[in-house]
């Protein structure tokens, strides 16, 4: 697409032979952070459940200008005739107006075929792992299921990259102390590291990597228990409750708040743009 404006909302509509079948709006990226840039951030989800289409809609309620997700986009598993159902139908008003830039999961790569069709659904280069992606000023580092020794290389490049403003490193299972991708994120600049996998919403920080905020938001509705919401050694907060993280970016600075489906603000941080 050409022509078109940068940070401008426009209308859009899908046509199949001539007949409308679907409608949004689209706000294109900024070239700068002047003004606030929002986005919104959450993991898995896509569970046939309650509570995962209450953060479905939670999401297209918070207009975003991006959405974020870190793994675990479909429950039990990622299949092709299941995916419409528990993922793209749910997403359906928020993929009307935002783009999601995310990560697969535990839970998309057990069918092939399934990890294939949700990575095509969104767009996703590298089959949801080890890519790149730009939005204006903001750069999504994707590195996939986990992060280990040969994510090295890949992640030092991706941040020598000139030109982005925020960077936010998306990987499903959240980096433990002893991470060696620990010193490249200190090195960044990194803005936040987003995770899914803990079936709640956790800020910590880590030694390895002072300053910067390690998030968790597998908060999008899939199945709790004990096994899957332990409070990590390292969490400044631990909160067990869905919701989402909404993101404020602007020139100086970065603003977390993780809300849960009533509307109510359990964590905020403001951290510098570029710690």
């Amino acid at each position: 697409m050409t022509g078109l404006r940068p940070d401008t909302r426009y209308r859009w509509t899908a046509a199949i032979e001539g007949g409308a079948t679907a409608r949004g709006t689209l706000t294109t990226a900024p070239r700068d952070l002047r003004r606030p840039l929002d986005l919104i951030a959450f993991a898995d989800y896509g569970a046939p459940n309650g509570p995962s289409r209450a953060v479905a809609r939670m999401a297209a309620a918070e207009r975003p200008r991006l959405m974020v997700t870190a793994g675990d986009n479909a429950y039990l598993f990622a299949h092709p005739s299941l995916i419409d159902d528990t993922t793209f139908g749910p997403l359906r008003d928020a993929l009307a107006q935002a783009p999601n830039h995310g990560v697969v999961g535990d839970h998309d790569i057990v069918v092939p075929a399934g990890q294939d069709a949700l990575v095509e659904g969104f767009g996703w280069p590298g089959r949801g792992e080890r890519y790149e992606l730009r939005y204006g000023p903001v750069q999504i580092v994707a590195l996939g299921l986990r992060s280990d020794a040969g994510d090295v290389a890949f992640l030092r490049r991706a941040l020598a990259r000139p030109g982005p403003l925020a960077r936010l490193v998306v990987v499903h299972q959240p980096p433990k102390p002893g991470d060696p991708l620990l010193p490249v994120i200190a090195a960044g600049p990194v803005t936040a590291v987003l995770s899914g996998h803990l079936h709640a919403y956790e800020r910590r920080e880590l030694d390895g990597a002072p300053g910067v905020p390690f998030l968790t938001v597998g908060t999008g509705g899939g199945p709790r228990n004990a096994e899957r919401t332990p409070r990590s050694p390292d969490a400044v907060t631990h909160v067990v409750a869905f919701g989402l993280l909404r993101v404020r970016l602007e020139a100086a600075r970065a603003t977390y708040a993780f809300v849960d489906l009533e509307g109510r603000v359990r964590d905020r941080a403001v951290r510098p743009l570029t710690p």
